[in-house]
């Protein structure tokens, strides 16, 4: 494997985890629920049945094998997120710094608050939620924890 594949899978696998993680923390102490990752593998599995957007998502009946593939497609997006992260670095010129890292990790909440909450039914930054500012706050927490871990990953590959 050469070095750039190499490091986008360090940089975007250790970042998933370190923010898996961080939220493992926040459950812990706060007592609140876990990420539901199979949720979102009802949701990417639905994409090709049409569902890009789905309103009656919260009424949709669980499906074989979605658990996984949230937690998959989770993985996989933090690997993209580690993808971009390091051509960004490149075409800036810059160096892996806390402060950049934390900024990228601040601009990959677009996905979710404007994308994916809103395609599985929750609108707009998940506001349609029971306790929308809660949600807002553990995804922004989560973010940032991965940007976090870009920083952290980043020492990883310097070696």
């Amino acid at each position: 494997m050469n070095g750039f594949v190499t490091e986008t899978l360090v940089l975007g696998v250790g970042a998933t985890v370190v923010s898996d993680l961080w939220q493992a923390l926040v459950i812990k102490l706060t007592e609140d629920k876990v990420p539901n990752w199979r949720s979102v593998g009802r949701w990417v599995l639905g994409v090709p049945k049409g569902r890009l957007m789905d309103p009656d998502f919260a009424s949709r009946p669980a499906l074989p094998g979605e658990n996984a593939v949230g937690w998959v497609f989770h993985y996989v997006i933090g690997v993209g997120y580690g993808l971009v992260y390091l051509l960004a670095l490149m075409a800036f010129g810059a160096a892996p710094g806390l402060a950049n890292a934390l900024l990228f990790g601040a601009l990959t909440l677009a996905a979710p608050m404007f994308f994916l909450k809103p395609a599985m039914g929750g609108g707009l930054f998940g506001w349609r939620a029971a306790q929308p500012w809660r949600g807002t706050l553990k995804t922004v927490s989560a973010h940032l924890s991965f940007g976090v871990g870009l920083w952290l990953s980043a020492f990883l590959v310097a070696g």
